[in-house]
């Protein structure tokens, strides 16, 4: 998208690609090439631990000094190409800004590097994220395929500016096609980061309200609206668009653009009830959800982008501190569902231990005014109890048995951990019929995979 925005006459910081054959070559070199072509192609289809436990794995190989040598003679090379510094070394996966799934902040860049020696060690840090907790869990969320777990690195000039914003075609929280963009002086990832953003500017009948104290930006709001017009051309969605004002009143510096994500009908309120007490927010992820203040609902005083676990372990998030809805916190909440209030002031005094409703969409919070023992009792996974057929078993065994370990242990194991990730001690093997022929196909495989002797009569009994 830089190249295709710099051709056409937009300004970009320019810069180097180490491609993502840079990225399978360090893998080979530390002997995790074949994991990570087994994670590509099956991350989807395992238990969920195991795809966690093999990314683990695989990210723990990569930290060796081969893939040290390979960094350091990528950035030697890049770091004279480019200087002076800082520089900046960020990730780029081929799965990352698509039309379902922006992968917004899930990988790992690295600003303010200023020796080649620094730029080695996030070159490989980058690498590595592609395998950490972060980047599989959300991935396991959005289910994306085909997989291309291939990361490319982006090195650039670190654009060097009094303002940096992030601007959104329509409002992805409300729905309204009127154009917006969140500015900060303190620095070029705090917006994206989650920071309080002491600008919110909107562009209503072809001008920007919210520029009252620095009119001179609005000339350079208008060229970054231009310049969003014409990605949104080529890209044919609405946009989020991320860039710097190196000289406010003149043309915009394009760090990033891809298409946003998760862009919701006009949000209706729904009022809240009559006998409960409500307090009001920022609406940064549309949607309603009920539950346990401090539990099922996390209550915070801030996000930062190192607390992407709280959006993937709760329902619904409150935070004290006011932050910016165009943050990469708020676009992963609103791609995985999860309602999304800040500013809300007092919020942990009043909602922990409270049952709550959180509307993401208008940023009112509801508290219950019975007791929470009182709310509606709600199904838990230990309701449902867990069985796998003999068959999908057998197929989990090959799949994520080890060379060489005992396939009826491991069957065992698996039942274990497929119960205890639904709540239940184990798991139930109902019948499943297979014919011959695909007995003769399974034992083979097996004794393929695991070794001589695979007991494919023991594992289906």
């Amino acid at each position: 998208m830089l190249a295709w925005a710099e051709s056409n006459g937009l300004r970009t910081p320019g810069g180097l690609v180490l491609p993502a054959e840079a990225f399978w070559e360090a893998l080979d070199a530390c002997d995790a090439l074949a994991q990570a072509r087994y994670l590509q192609g099956a991350a989807l289809r395992l238990d969920p631990r195991h795809t966690l436990d093999i990314a683990a794995a695989i990210a723990a190989a990569m930290d060796s000094r081969a893939v040290a040598g390979l960094a350091a003679a990528a950035a030697q090379a890049a770091f004279a190409a480019l200087a002076p510094p800082p520089l900046v070394c960020r990730s780029s996966s081929a799965m990352e800004d698509g039309h379902r799934a922006a992968f917004s902040g899930v990988f790992t860049s690295v600003l303010d590097l200023c020796s080649a020696g620094a730029l080695a060690a996030a070159v490989a840090e980058c690498w590595r994220s592609a395998f950490s907790p972060t980047a599989v869990r959300y991935l396991l969320r959005v289910g994306a395929e085909p997989l291309d777990l291939g990361v490319a690195l982006l090195l650039q000039r670190q654009v060097v500016a009094p303002w940096y914003g992030v601007y959104v075609s329509s409002d992805p929280v409300t729905g309204a096609g009127e154009a917006r963009a969140d500015l900060t002086d303190v620095g070029p990832d705090a917006v994206v980061g989650g920071a309080v953003t002491p600008l919110r500017a909107v562009r209503r009948d072809e001008g920007w309200t919210g520029t009252d104290a620095h009119p001179e930006l609005e000339p350079s709001l208008e060229a970054v609206h231009r310049a969003a017009a014409c990605l949104a051309r080529h890209l044919g969605a609405e946009v989020d668009l991320e860039f710097a004002l190196p000289e406010p009143g003149g043309e915009p510096v394009i760090l990033q653009c891809r298409p946003l994500t998760a862009v919701r009908g006009p949000v209706e309120a729904t009022p809240p009830g009559e006998t409960g007490t409500v307090l009001a927010g920022r609406p940064c992820a549309a949607g309603r959800a009920s539950g346990m203040g401090g539990e099922t609902v996390a209550v915070v005083d801030r996000l930062t982008t190192a607390d992407y676990g709280v959006v993937f372990d709760h329902t619904a998030i409150v935070a004290e501190d006011d932050a910016s809805p165009l943050s990469h916190l708020a676009i992963l909440c609103r791609e995985l569902g999860v309602p999304f209030v800040c500013g809300v002031e007092g919020a942990r005094t009043a909602l922990v231990g409270r049952w709550v409703t959180v509307d993401g969409g208008t940023g009112l919070v509801e508290i219950a005014e019975k007791a929470a023992a009182a709310a509606p009792p709600v199904a838990g996974a230990g309701d449902v109890e867990p069985t796998l057929s003999r068959l999908e078993l057998v197929l989990r065994v090959l799949a994520e048995a080890e060379p060489g370990a005992d396939p009826a242990a491991e069957a065992e194991r698996i039942l274990r951990r497929y119960g205890e990730a639904l709540g239940a001690a184990g798991a139930r093997v109902t019948a499943h019929p297979i014919a011959a022929a695909d007995r003769g196909r399974l034992e083979r495989l097996g004794t393929d995979l695991l070794g001589p002797g695979f007991p494919i009569d023991g594992i289906l009994a």
